[in-house]
């Protein structure tokens, strides 16, 4: 696969995701990207953030360009991991 513009890796950073969605809800979300691991971090303030590893650099790429016509990526950001 070509390198991509903005990831150089298959991780996803994630914030501003509401804390009441769990893993299960994450794993429906993204079934067609699996598989993958999300490494969430609800410390109870009311918003989870902390990064999405996919098993491919390919799937991680899918899914960042399909974030963006998704309705719920501007509830959520995600981001590729600066460099």
């Amino acid at each position: 696969m070509p390198r991509h513009p903005f990831l150089g890796e298959p991780l996803l950073y994630v914030n501003g995701l509401p804390e009441h969605v769990r893993d299960q809800d994450i794993a429906q979300a993204l079934e067609a990207c699996v598989p993958f691991r999300p490494q969430i971090v609800r410390d109870g303030s009311g918003y989870s953030h902390g990064s999405i590893l996919f098993k491919s650099l390919e799937r991680g790429v899918w899914y960042y360009i399909m974030i963006g016509t998704d309705l719920c990526s501007s509830l959520v950001h995600f981001q590729p991991r600066k460099r």
